[in-house]
Order: structure tokens, then sequence, then C-alpha cells
């Protein structure tokens, strides 16, 4: 499991954010959201479906000129439009996407805690709902990245070397001699010809300094690391070196105007204000806590979502704070019913609810303008979903996979489940606990003990011919772990 520790704001930095353009179409209110593509239709950001025409601006990694095409589900971007009066669609002035790191695996340790190293980055995966995408053939799952795979990763970050995985796409086996990596970040430990992000210690030139205008690099200066030369799993030498201004997507709009941004707390609430992706956020009595939050979940690592309007010192004063759910079911099986009009489907005998923000992916066609209509009773899928504050089982992202790996022909062989929540029942005549919805048979795998109930706890399992929830494995998580 992860700790979580409390972050110091150095630099008040919004990552994978770039200026773009004013209002656009005919909505009611001109917006800047951070957010997560989930799908495309035009575009899907944060539930709202954006138009993109000939006019919308598309800068991909510094890219002018960038085409829709280009962008991808999972990715973290900037969008500036226009939201109309429905609140589920748009339309899009500007879209701008940045990497967090390109470059090659240094470290794997997603069987122990779901992290990965890249250029001495820290990765963060949820196995729920970070988007995998390979363009290596043997490369087929997330467990499959070897040491050396080349990755490229968009996530939320402060900057700080931490990076929450909404994305990761192995680009190569391995590096050839020469080509380019890069990452992003906080300067930590200046010396006149090193200093460190995260866990990589860069080794420059000050001649490779871009943008500085005459200064000189600084702790706490947000910068752009490009190399060509070898990389060591803890030293990298530049190439170049360029001042971002990781924040300009806030800056460049005027007091008053609407922020939405979703992402990771980098600080904890304190006198009012926390930070999300670095960026300082203002609460007050007046802000709305969705999904049945509270303050007291404004901790460090916490998946937030944030609506609000720029004083004139560009903080955001919060109207709405949304807790994203993290105790989560993920199953796979065949869909055994589907109702249009509650936008609703049954697997593993789930009623599972499809909304606007539910990421969808067809591996099995690769339909990139895959939506709920597509889907058909006997389909095979894999699911994510968390129980909302109305007890409606929600899908967070949603993948229809190939009939191939139904190997039974029935659903049978791969009606599987794997679930994350507190333990909230422990039945010892039956040798069963429950865990949000769902009751499990452990099988001797857990022993009631003081203090188990509450407890969080993953689980993977599969079901039976009855329709039981049998567990095959499963982790207890340590009572520090939420300190």
């Amino acid at each position: 499991m992860i700790k979580k520790t409390l972050v110091s704001i150095v630099y008040i930095a919004l990552v994978a954010c770039a200026a773009g353009g004013g209002e656009t179409g005919t909505g009611q209110d001109s917006n800047t959201v951070v957010g997560t593509i989930t799908r495309f239709g035009s575009v899907f950001v944060n539930g709202v479906e954006y138009e993109i025409n000939d006019n919308t601006s598309i800068i991909l990694n510094g890219q002018t000129g960038s085409t829709a095409s280009q962008l991808q589900v999972g990715m973290v971007v900037t969008l500036v439009g226009s939201v109309n009066t429905d609140g589920v669609t748009g339309a899009a002035s500007s879209i701008t996407f940045d990497d967090n790191v390109r470059g090659t695996v240094t470290e794997n340790t997603l069987a122990s805690n779901n992290q990965l190293k890249v250029l001495g980055q820290v990765v963060v995966v949820d196995d729920f709902d970070t988007v995998f995408e390979s363009s290596v053939p043997a490369i087929k799952k997330l467990a499959d990245i070897q040491v050396n795979n080349v990755v490229e990763v968009s996530g939320y970050t402060a900057g700080d070397g931490t990076i929450y995985a909404t994305r990761i796409e192995v680009k190569q086996q391995s590096r050839s001699d020469g080509e380019e990596v890069e990452l992003k970040g906080l300067v930590s430990s200046v010396t006149e010809s090193t200093f460190i992000i995260g866990d990589m210690t860069i080794v420059y030139d000050p001649e490779v300094l871009k943008d500085f205008a005459g200064s000189e690099l600084a702790n706490g200066d947000y910068v752009e690391v490009k190399s060509v030369a070898s990389v060591s799993p803890n030293q990298l030498v530049a190439s170049e070196i360029e001042l971002k201004n990781p924040h300009s997507a806030i800056t460049a709009r005027g007091s008053n105007e609407k922020i939405e941004v979703e992402g990771v707390v980098s600080s904890d609430l304190q006198n009012s204000q926390f930070a999300i992706n670095g960026q300082l956020v203002l609460v007050s009595e007046a802000t709305q806590f969705e999904n049945g939050g509270r303050t007291t979940d404004i901790v460090v690592g916490k998946k937030v979502k944030v609506t609000g309007r720029l004083n004139a010192d560009k903080q955001i004063v919060a109207s709405e704070v949304e807790i994203k759910q993290e105790e989560k079911t993920k199953v796979a099986g065949l869909i055994e019913d589907i109702n249009n009009l509650t936008k609703t489907i049954s697997v593993l005998t789930q009623e599972i609810s499809i909304s606007n923000a539910t990421t969808l992916i067809d591996d099995r066609e690769e339909r990139r303008f895959f939506n709920f209509s597509h889907l058909l009773i006997g389909d095979y899928v894999e699911i994510s979903y968390y129980v909302d504050s109305n007890g409606n089982q929600v899908a967070s992202k949603l993948k229809l996979e190939s009939e191939s790996e139904d190997t039974s022909g029935s659903g049978e062989a791969h009606a599987e489940w794997e679930i994350k929540g507190d333990i909230v029942a422990f039945d010892v005549a039956s040798d069963t606990i429950t865990v949000l919805n769902h009751r499990i048979e452990v099988d001797g795998l857990l022993a009631l003990v003081d203090g188990i109930i509450g407890r969080e706890i993953e689980v993977k399992g599969s079901v039976t011919n009855a329709g039981v929830w049998v567990a095959n494995e499963l982790e207890l998580k340590d009572m520090e772990d939420d300190d």
C-alpha cells in the first residue's frame, strides 16, 4: 500500500497545463478544465462532451497544429471552452497535452506496491482505472512491463517526483542510442553542475538552459529536461533544460473565470486552503462537498475535482469539491442485461450505471468513437465501478475485450473480480466478509481479530456457477498506512 506523506508547497505548479483561448461556441460559461479524456464523441473531459471543430487549437507536447486524432483516452489535458446550459455538452477552443515523463523504466514494483519508476520518477498505478496501451506486441498488460522498456506517462502531479498515472503507453521494447527522453518537475539540490528531480540526478552544463532570461537555475524552478545521452538508474545528462510556466492555464485567465481541476491533493487542508496538483485552492463555509465528502477527506494523495472561480491572486475559490471514490470493485464477465433508458448494464448480476464520466475503451475492435450504444448482451467486458452517495454502482472504466479471452465460451472461466474497500462485516459461521455491497467467501484466508472491522482490504477472486463470490487472494492493509 502507498503511504501518504505531506508534501510542502514550494511552488504553485499546475502540471499538465498550458494557456488557451477565450470563449467559444454558443455555451453559457467560459471555463478552463483540467481533466482526463475518457472517450471520444468529439471529446469527453470531466463528464462533458466538448465539440472539436476546425478552429480548435490542439497542442501536444509543445507541437502546435496537432490534430484531434492524436488525442488518446487517459491523457490529462487542459481544455479551454464553454459549456452549454444542459451541463453535459460544450465546445472547445483549445486543448493542450503535455506528458509528465517519457523514457525508460528504471524500476518495476507493480506486484508489491503498484508502482513503476521512470527516469527516477515514481509512477503510481491505479489497478482499477489507469489506461494502458502498448505498441509492443509482446507487452499486453501492465504486468508485462520490464525495466528498460520505453514508456510515456500522463497523470496528476505537483512536480515533486510522484506521478499518479491516468495513462501509461509502452512506446518501445528498449531505447535506441541517441533517442530523446524527457521528464518534468521541480528542481531541488542545485549545484553548479547538478540538480535533482524526484530520485533522478540531472547533470547539466549552463549552456543547455533555455528561456531563463539570464537568470540561473534555482531550487523550486519547474523545468522540462531533455536528454539524448545514455540513462543510468539514478543519473541523466541533460541536452536541454527549459524553464516552464506550469500554471499558465490559470494565470492566462481573468479574475472570476470559471476553473475546473481534477487531480490529486498535494497539500493537506490547513487554514481553509489546500493544493490540487500544486495549485492553491481556497475553501469556505459556502464550499459544497459532493459524494458525501468532508473536509477531513482532503489529504495528500486523495483524488478530487475542484470547481470554482479565480480571485485576483489567481487562486481557485472553490464552490464545489468532489471527493473521488477510491473504494472500488472490478469485474470481468459477460454482459447479462442492458437498459438503454437508464444507461445501465448487468455483469455477474451487478447492475452498473454508465455515465458521461465513464472511461470507455474498445480493445476488441479498437473503435475510437466507442460508446454505450455499441454494447451488446453477451459482450465480454472488464468494468471498474464504485458506489455513489445514493447507493448506485457507477462505472469509472469499462473495457470491451475480445471474446477469445473467454476460453470456456460461457463466461464462467473468466468470471473474475477484484475489490478494494473497508470490511464492514465478518460472519465467522459462514466464513464470509462484506466489502462495499458484496458478500465474499474467504475460505480460511482471513481470521477474525480485534480491529479488523473497518480495515481496508484488497481481494481478488472468482464467481461460482451459483453466483457466489469466492476469494482467491487477499491483502489486508496495514493500519499505519492510513497515517
